[in-house]
């Protein structure tokens, strides 16, 4: 199969690790090693410094499948097969459960990975517009007739979303459960994100919770800033699901990295310290780029993220796009934001909240300075 890049993760590729100043991530702030064994203490720490190196099992630690489960209502352990990342859960999935010639419907605009393996293997992918006059929330009705029109094998959604910073209300989520398996359709809710919601009302239950014929894809990186662990997983109550992701990642990545998952045990096990603090950050941050984009005169606008990490800004400048004004950043003020059109929308730029607040600050006083001045 001949795969088409990835335009944003190809574009972090050329920037990421050379610009000085990032406010374009999509996690929360970083977390460190040094961090997670203060938590832990000096017997876990021991422990983990003399941790063995060899093959991990396939499907994942018992003891981390075990938390994770701990965050669904209606899963056990046996429902969560881990793999390296949401990317490769994603991978594994789309290769396992749809076929050249199958249709699904995803989200739009969407992170790449989530529709272009299927797009890749043949597959036809019709979309689901988020309108930012609707503030990024998908309608049930126009899912309805997309579903009703013709039959689709997977539905692909993705909230909190990124890059929008959408989310589902329970009403909603539960509609779209329900309307998926009206047509029989797959759904796959890629809630990496979840867990970051800034009102304490807008949390909702994980949508592989409310119905069997469900996935949710989920991951250390987001909520937590851990993506160097690269620990993700998918979770179901369809055995057959997990069993058949479980073989193709014998070809893949065969199992997680015994640090990794040690680590990522801590973690969930302080996750409400750590996801408190990252939340703490991220909110700090969104009202400074409010007053940012209140300050523009007009230049900027956006949809206030009330979830993950991300934002989905608009500029309003005539003549220039996000990625020229991406690329400007880079060059004049050593700032990394990350182009709209990486999700289609070539108007926009996605700026990351979650980012440390020093960082953050500095970044976003040197793009309101360069804006002020088109």
């Amino acid at each position: 199969m001949k795969t088409t890049p990835s335009a944003l993760e190809r574009f972090y590729v050329q920037w990421e690790f050379s610009v000085g100043t990032n406010i374009s991530a999509s996690c929360g702030a970083e977390t460190t090693t040094a961090d997670l064994l203060a938590m832990a203490g000096e017997e876990r720490r021991n422990e983990y410094l003399s941790l063995g190196l060899g093959y991990r099992e396939n499907k994942g630690d018992e003891r981390l499948r075990e938390l994770i489960a701990e965050e669904y209502e209606n899963l056990a352990a046996a429902d969560i097969q881990l793999c390296c990342g949401g990317s490769e859960a994603i991978f594994l999935l789309m290769h396992t459960e749809i076929s050249p010639g199958d249709r699904i419907i995803a989200e739009k605009p969407l992170y790449q990975t989530l529709f272009q393996v299927a797009e890749d293997l043949g597959v036809e992918v019709d979309w689901l517009d988020l309108m930012e006059s609707e503030d990024y929330v998908p309608d049930p009705e126009r899912l309805a007739g997309l579903l009703a029109k013709r039959p689709a094998k997977m539905v692909v959604i993705n909230h909190p979303h990124s890059p929008t910073g959408s989310i589902l209300s329970a009403a909603l989520l539960t509609e779209i459960v329900d309307i998926c398996g009206r047509y029989g359709a797959l759904l796959v809710s890629d809630e990496v994100y979840w867990g970051a919601f800034y009102d304490k009302a807008d949390v909702v239950a994980h949508a592989a919770d409310l119905a069997e014929n469900v996935v949710t894809i989920g991951d250390m990186t987001k909520p937590y800033g851990l993506g160097g662990l690269r620990i993700g997983w998918l979770a179901c109550r369809r055995r057959d699901i997990l069993q058949e992701a479980s073989a193709l990642k014998d070809y893949t990545t065969m199992c997680a990295a015994g640090p990794s998952e040690y680590l990522s045990v801590i973690a969930l096990e302080h996750k409400e310290k750590i996801l408190a603090r990252n939340m703490g950050i991220a909110a700090e941050n969104i009202t400074l780029f409010d007053r940012v984009v209140k300050d523009s005169g007009g230049k900027l606008s956006w949809v206030r993220p009330r979830g993950g990490y991300t934002g989905f800004v608009t500029l309003s400048v005539p003549g220039m796009t996000g990625r020229d004004l991406a690329l400007g950043l880079i060059k004049q003020r050593d700032v990394l934001i990350l182009p709209g059109d990486v999700f289609g929308d070539e108007g926009k730029f996605r700026i990351g909240v979650g980012t440390r607040r020093d960082e953050f600050v500095r970044g976003v006083e040197a793009l309101a300075n360069f804006v002020s001045r088109l």
